[in-house]
């Protein structure tokens, strides 16, 4: 299943939102109402899911999407990796 993530205007500030999961969140900037989402889509991908960022400007036209994959498992990497002589 894959977590949407959207950073939109509402009310002269910023909103993310990612339904399911946490309440919106506003910012007044722009910048740091992205930063967030990135951070928030690779712990979801390191936790096993496909998560998606979909950014909206001031007048809710979509100006961006960005797409995250689910990691692999690394307990797999780790237990090859000491099991090699």
């Amino acid at each position: 299943m894959e977590q949407l993530i959207e950073v939109s205007h509402a009310n002269g500030a910023w909103c993310v939102e990612a339904r399911g999961c946490f309440e919106p969140v506003m910012f007044r900037s722009g910048g740091r109402a992205e930063q967030v989402p990135r951070r928030l889509a690779c712990c979801f991908a390191e936790a096993g899911q496909v998560a998606r960022i979909q950014v909206h400007d001031k007048h809710n036209a979509l100006v961006g999407t960005h797409r995250y994959f689910a990691a692999p498992p690394t307990f797999a990497l780790e237990a090859t990796a000491s099991s090699t002589p």
